[in-house]
């Protein structure tokens, strides 16, 4: 959207040309459903502000410093639990993009806490998460189509038009996270010591 990067030099008429073949393309294929996960950078903020552990303690978890961990797990969640209850049984891996520094670690949360998942219908089907380059994984540049436009809808108050033609052709689960969901991980995070009041 910003035309920088890869598509430095680029028109905005390049640009929505491109959107809006993507955008064809995604609903020209029978998918599933689209899931966004959201956290407001400024109420996470707020809620971590006076939270966050000494500079020495926050190497060792790098991942309190943006939402970003806390929606990549809801993401997961809430797609497992909803091919549960479509009925699926086969295996479900997510390839995430590779452009966050917290992904490695969220990753590897994922890996450590799958054998502890108790329900057994969504531990069955707990396949592996990645980390791929949109650049290279085409469906990665759907997501981010998904995730623009849904972004492009928040902060314009309006509905960006390729995520309405998107939400014609598929559903798409919101979850919206925020501050109440972080109440327990604050109090864990508190009891380790690893915060201070």
């Amino acid at each position: 959207m910003s035309l920088s990067e890869q598509f430095e030099g680029w028109l905005p008429l390049d640009r929505d040309k491109k959107l809006r073949e993507l955008t064809q393309v995604v609903c020209a294929h029978r998918l599933a459903y689209g899931v966004v996960t959201t956290f407001e950078h400024d109420s996470y903020k707020s809620l971590i502000k006076g939270w966050i552990p000494p500079q020495r303690q926050l190497k060792a978890i790098p991942f309190i410093k943006s939402p970003y961990p806390i929606c990549f797990h809801t993401t997961i969640a809430s797609v497992l639990q909803q091919q549960v209850s479509r009925g699926t049984t086969e295996q479900v891996d997510f390839v995430f993009d590779s452009r966050t520094d917290a992904l490695k670690k969220c990753i590897s949360q994922f890996r450590k806490a799958k054998p502890k998942i108790r329900t057994q219908a969504i531990k069955d089907i707990a396949g592996n998460a990645s980390a791929a380059d949109d650049k290279a994984v085409l469906p990665l540049q759907a997501a981010d189509l998904l995730a623009g436009q849904y972004l492009a809808t928040i902060r314009t108050n309006k509905n960006a038009s390729y995520l309405n033609k998107l939400a014609t052709h598929h559903t798409i689960f919101e979850n919206k996270v925020g501050p109440s969901d972080l109440v327990g991980i604050r109090a864990a995070l508190w009891i380790t010591g690893l915060v201070r009041e």
